[in-house]
């Protein structure tokens, strides 16, 4: 049986995407919990990953609308690029609504790269020259905002956003997940810089994410033992 449960596996992934799970294992078995295990830790995931990117959003909109004057505060801020991507955006939704977007929704369907970059070195700047610091006006809460808190956080950033997409790509994920030219870094120091993240930004969106989170006990070992439990007695596999 638990040939034919990879073999199933095979037919709805594909085996050439099944193959790094098949790598990982030591029975057609450990297969399907390794790759059953992926798509959990994933879901799992996504609590942490959705509130550190409304959070985020929201904390830097309302820090550059203070600091620019206006809600529309993309054409001060950004370098001219990034601003016609913008412009780009914009002339979409205006496409599809009918209408103008307002700052909100602009805001609301930016991609999640676009905040990495926006905490770049090229934005230095922007974040530390001063006063007011406005870094620290989005991480209220970091206990040392410091001349190189930007490059950390951007660095956060950048396994936030690849371990985001490739959740979003449902991409294996047990391993770890590292940025571009950067090492790999376990599920569970990611889920850890996630929360704390939040945390810096907002303490009751902290709060209201432990509410949601149950990453802890699904990357338990208790919580492997049960998945395995449950597809053995689904497919009835000794």
């Amino acid at each position: 049986m638990d040939a034919v449960l990879v073999g199933s596996l095979e037919r709805i992934v594909s085996a050439p995407r099944l193959q790094r799970y098949r790598d990982a294992s030591t029975s057609d078995l450990e297969t399907a919990v390794i790759y059953c295990r992926n798509v959990q830790l994933s879901e799992a995931l996504l609590p942490s990953i959705a509130m550190f990117e409304v959070v985020l959003r929201n904390a830097v909109h309302t820090t550059l609308t203070l600091h620019a004057g206006t809600e529309w505060w993309f054409k001060p801020v950004l370098h001219r690029q990034a601003y016609d991507n913008i412009l780009e955006l914009v002339t979409k939704l205006v496409r599809r609504q009918g209408h103008p977007p307002t700052a909100g929704k602009v805001i609301s369907v930016i991609t999640f790269g676009f905040w990495q970059k926006l905490f770049a070195h090229s934005y230095n700047g922007l974040w530390w020259d001063g006063p007011p610091r406005l870094l620290a006006q989005v991480l209220p809460h970091h206990p040392n905002v410091a001349r190189d808190t930007r490059g950390k956080f951007e660095e956060r950033l950048e396994y936030f956003v690849a371990l985001r997409n490739r959740i979003a790509h449902q991409e294996a994920i047990f391993q770890g997940v590292n940025a571009v030219n950067k090492p790999v870094l376990s599920l569970d120091i990611l889920h850890a810089q996630l929360i704390e993240s939040i945390e810096w930004m907002d303490a009751d969106a902290s709060k209201l994410v432990s509410c949601l989170d149950r990453f802890g006990a699904v990357a338990a070992p208790t919580g492997r033992a049960s998945l395995e439990n449950t597809i053995k007695a689904t497919f009835k596999i000794p």
